[in-house]
């Protein structure tokens, strides 16, 4: 009986566990691409933090890029906090972009409305 117990309670962690550990890939972005635009919206949360971009296309007509970023964790140790970036601003974020043809993209760095270039 006790060894029972202890092998669904081994069993029980392992579930429970191994969801924290997963990730989603970044399979669906590919080449490079740098946006600048005026910032709409800045969500400064888990899992990924996302800064919403208004641009233009070679038409004239404004799309909003959704800029994906790291993990406030690893935002945190690049220099970036919760204000960072401000609605209003100004900023060129350079990554891959998707490969289904959205205005969306993983940046891997951006400069910011001061000048600065951060990672991303």
């Amino acid at each position: 009986m006790k060894r029972t117990l202890a092998l669904l309670v081994i069993c029980a962690l392992f579930i429970t566990v191994a969801p924290l550990s997963a990730h989603h890939s970044t399979a669906m972005y590919t080449g490079s691409r740098t946006v600048t635009g005026k910032v709409l919206k800045f969500e400064w949360t888990n899992p990924h933090a996302h800064v919403y971009v208004e641009t233009k296309d070679e038409s004239g007509k404004t799309v909003v890029w959704d800029v994906e970023l790291m993990s406030l964790n690893h935002l945190r140790s690049y220099g970036w906090t919760a204000k960072t970036v401000q609605v209003g601003d100004v900023v060129s974020a350079t990554g891959m972009f998707a490969k289904s043809g959205d205005p969306s993209m993983i940046a891997s760095r951006m400069k910011l409305a001061d000048g600065r270039e951060i990672s991303s």
